[in-house]
C-alpha cells in the first residue's frame, strides 16, 4: 500500500512534467492511488494510537512465537504418511 501512494504521486509529478498524461484515465488512476495510499496510511495511524488494537497485536505477536513443536521420539512407522 504504501508503494500506492507512492505510484499516486510520482503520477502527479509526471503529470506536471509531461502534460499529454492529463486525461481522465490516469488522473483517475493517480487519484485512486493517493486515496488507496491515503486511507491505509490513516488506518496504521489509527491502530497505532488505539490500545485495544496494540493489545491485539502483541498477544498475536506472542502466539506466533509459541507455535506448536513436533512431539518428542516419534519412530518412522509412527508418522501418519510412511516415507518412500
Amino acid at each position: 500500500m504504501m508503494a500506492s501512494h507512492a505510484m499516486g504521486w510520482a503520477g502527479v509529478v509526471a503529470m506536471n512534467i509531461a502534460p499529454a498524461l492529463r486525461n481522465k484515465y490516469y488522473i483517475g488512476f493517480s487519484a485512486a492511488m493517493l486515496v488507496f495510499g491515503l486511507h491505509q496510511s490513516f488506518y496504521v495511524a489509527q491502530r497505532r494510537y488505539n490500545e485495544v488494537a496494540i493489545a491485539y497485536t502483541n498477544i498475536r505477536a506472542v502466539l506466533r512465537e509459541y507455535r506448536k513443536s513436533p512431539q518428542i521420539g516419534l519412530k518412522v512407522e509412527d508418522e501418519k504418511y510412511p516415507t518412500i
